[in-house]
């Protein structure tokens, strides 16, 4: 049987944090342990709010830790579609936000020392190959033209060093190991005056007093953050709630790693523009070269076979 254990998930953690053992009152409820959670506490802890985040298995254990950790504001979405379905200014702004996001998480490596495997790196955008290479080449050029004049940085890149494909370069991409940042920043949201519990799911919301049942205790809040994957219901009402719902396309994704020479391995993010597409990562942790490769997006519970799914990354 095929080892399923995502690479961050295989790095013990230096430090747990107990599940929720009394009933308890916060000014801030954060219900979610990874990315988004763990970053709301610490900025509210930093800010000297008095903030409680609960996560029902451990920190970044689940999609946060299932990711190939690409720090980057090429949204999945091709630029180009972006403009045509909202507007220049509102895809820029989608872009923008995802380099703020990026400079964010950069500041707190460095203003901490964090020791996550952070590197700034090119990112890769590369015809598929299969595709009509003069074809996708106008598209890439057209698609590098629109991204400069909307502020952001792109070069064309003839030959790129993956496939050989024409590609477009975006300088200043990010790469690190999710777990390690997130364990840091939680331990020092933890220092600031946050409490974390691990192993502490919400199986109830309730009104009068503002409260959730967290572990067989209550955890009573004056504002409550839903940091998720899938949204809660929460304190919303349930008509509301599942129309929300109905908004939202849940896709999986899949990834595989391998170990090769370091000489063969250029620190960068990659990806195509297959249909799916599929995207790589390659750095030289330690001595060897670390290569994660991915794709074969599909929504979910739309593929009967998905062991064929890593087969095809595998082929």
């Amino acid at each position: 049987m095929k080892d399923t254990l995502p690479y961050w998930l295989d790095s013990p953690a230096e430090i747990a944090f107990p599940p929720l053992a009394e009933d308890l009152d916060t000014e801030v409820l954060v219900i979610g342990g990874g990315i988004t959670g763990v970053t709301t506490a610490w900025l509210l802890a930093r800010e000297g709010r008095q903030v409680t985040l609960v996560e029902r298995e451990t920190i970044g254990a689940r999609d946060s830790g299932h990711t190939t950790a690409h720090l980057t504001y090429m949204t999945d979405t091709r630029l180009s579609d972006l403009v045509s379905a909202f507007s220049r200014k509102r895809a820029q702004l989608a872009w923008q936000a995802g380099k703020e996001s990026m400079q964010l998480i950069r500041d707190a490596v460095e203003s901490m020392s964090i020791d996550c495997d952070f590197a700034i790196v090119p990112g890769y955008l590369a015809a598929a190959e299969e595709a009509d290479q003069s074809l996708e080449g106008v598209a890439l050029r057209e698609e590098a033209d629109l991204a400069r004049e909307l502020g952001f940085d792109v070069e064309m890149d003839g030959v790129n060093s993956v496939t050989g494909s024409t590609a477009i370069v975006f300088p200043g991409q990010m790469r690190f190991h999710p777990l390690k940042y997130l364990r840091a920043l939680a331990q020092d949201a933890a220092k600031h005056g946050a409490r974390i519990f691990e192993n502490t799911e919400v199986t109830a919301f309730e009104e009068d007093p503002q409260r959730v049942t967290a572990a067989s205790h209550d955890i009573r809040y004056q504002k409550m953050i839903i940091a998720t994957h899938v949204p809660l219901q929460g304190s919303a009402g349930t008509l509301g709630a599942a129309l929300f719902q109905t908004k939202l396309a849940l896709y999986s994704t899949y990834a595989i790693a391998a170990r090769i020479p370091a000489a063969q391995v250029k620190d960068l993010i990659w990806s195509d523009t297959a249909e799916p597409f599929r995207y790589l990562r390659m750095e030289k942790p330690g001595d060897s070269g670390l290569v994660i490769f991915g794709g074969e997006d599909h929504k979910t519970g739309q593929e009967a076979d998905t062991p064929a799914c890593f087969t095809r990354l595998e082929e």
